[in-house]
């Protein structure tokens, strides 16, 4: 919750994102902008619905493109311009959009699809685990430990994603303290990348 809250504050390249990412997909009855910004609310329930909803890939993929582009749109008011662009997973997308494949109202529709796709593949059961620690030694672990898990993600050198079932994937948690890896469970509603 509160992605890019300071930008939106001070910049009309950020709104303007968002108010064309809540146009766009009206017809899903969810307000992107209300999910990331939600009304303040003195019950927990209010802040706990948008954090729940922002988990669900299906309202988290739009959420994450439009603050992704909207950072970008930031950034060309300043002149910044790339000469290539990348991505990660989902931000592949973004990454194609930034660089003019297509427009932001195609990136918010593949989206609200990606995420509505993803979410139809997942059962419940899966997790995933960020692991502080190299890809080589995770794989040794899981070998060792006899874990049935995807490394899902190389992040960097010192850092991966396991993705599984819950149950294997709390386990893997529990072998990586033993070895005084740090580790922490991701808020997302599946399995993704395994």
């Amino acid at each position: 919750m509160s992605m890019g809250q300071r930008l939106a504050c001070q910049f009309p390249e950020m709104r303007a994102v968002l108010g064309a990412t809540d146009a766009t997909l009206r017809d899903d009855g969810v307000s992107i902008s209300r999910t990331i910004y939600p009304e303040p609310s003195f019950a927990k329930d209010g802040a706990s619905a948008s954090e729940a909803a922002l988990t669900r890939t299906d309202v988290a993929q739009p959420a994450l493109g439009a603050i992704s582009l909207g950072m970008w749109r930031v950034l060309e008011r300043f002149g910044v311009r790339a000469d290539a662009f990348a991505g990660h997973s989902y931000g592949e997308l973004v990454a194609l959009c930034a660089a003019g494949r297509y427009d932001a109202e195609t990136l918010l529709r593949l989206s609200r699809l990606r995420g509505r796709l993803m979410a139809d593949c997942d059962d419940g059961g899966g997790a995933m685990l960020a692991v502080k620690a190299s890809a080589a030694d995770v794989e040794a672990m899981l070998r060792d430990e006899q874990l049935d898990v995807v490394l899902a993600n190389r992040n960097g050198p010192a850092q991966v994603v396991l993705s599984g079932e819950r149950a294997r994937i709390a386990s893997a948690a529990e072998a990586c303290k033993r070895r005084g890896w740090g580790c922490a469970a991701l808020r997302v509603s599946g399995a993704f990348h395994s």
